[in-house]
């Protein structure tokens, strides 16, 4: 909350959100997003997220993990607050103020039993005066998501790494297709899986963990991408 009125709030610490994503209901990715939208200082306008459909799900992580009740929680803040909830994401690009976004939706699961929910994960496309990121949220290739997504995304600058650079995501096929020119990782420094860093290194991508740096942000400016460290902005990187 204090993250977000520090970088989005105005001179009183008030905060308006057009939007915020639900990129799948992990509570590492939502957990908190109720704390968000119930805030009086933070108004929300619409919140993205698909439906939770245990029924697919692997009965482990149903056991294991809390998706049921963090996706209830965070629909239930939206309720609270009026907030306009869309399940069915459209992928048709929108404009958001001189930027171009796309959302991109993980394929509906072939498999006839149940996956996990990092398979229903959806990606975000940001552009702007060319330069281009992608938001990988928890997407993997289990499903052959990253290959059908890789078609679609073409060369890219900026790479929000799947599933905090775990196996089974960023595939050597999928990095080489888009071939960032840095990638930034949602974990605790080191903790990036040897294979997804071999194939960013291949491509002589530069990596930055956010556990390192205590959050990343990107900057779009000047026709550059610009990379600082957390919100108080230490210079890490900027696109040549």
């Amino acid at each position: 909350v204090d993250a977000v009125r520090k970088i989005a709030g105005d001179e009183n610490g008030k905060a308006v959100l057009e939007f915020i994503l639900g990129t799948h209901s992990h509570s590492d990715h939502i957990g908190g997003l109720d704390t968000v939208i119930l805030d009086e200082n933070i108004t929300v306008k619409t919140a993205y997220i698909k439906k939770y459909d245990p029924s697919k799900i692997r009965q482990y992580e149903i056991d294991a993990w809390d998706n049921q009740e963090v996706f209830d929680q965070m629909i239930s803040a939206c309720e609270k607050r009026g907030v306009t909830v869309v399940h069915d994401i459209s992928e048709e690009p929108f404009s958001f103020g001189n930027f171009t976004m796309k959302f991109c939706n993980t394929a509906e699961t072939e498999n006839t039993e149940p996956v996990g929910e990092n398979e229903n994960a959806v990606g975000l496309l940001i552009e702007k005066n060319g330069l281009r990121a992608f938001l990988a949220a928890d997407i993997n290739n289990l499903d052959g998501d990253e290959d059908r997504l890789s078609k679609e995304l073409g060369k890219i600058n900026l790479l929000k790494v799947g599933h905090h650079g775990y196996d089974n995501s960023t595939t050597s096929d999928f990095v080489k297709v888009l071939s960032p020119e840095f990638a930034v990782v949602t974990n605790r420094q080191g903790g990036i899986s040897r294979t997804p860093l071999k194939n960013l290194n291949s491509v002589k991508a530069k990596v930055f963990e956010t556990g390192k740096y205590k959050g990343v942000v990107a900057d779009f400016t000047d026709n550059k991408i610009v990379l600082y460290g957390n919100i108080d902005k230490n210079l890490l990187h900027q696109s040549k």
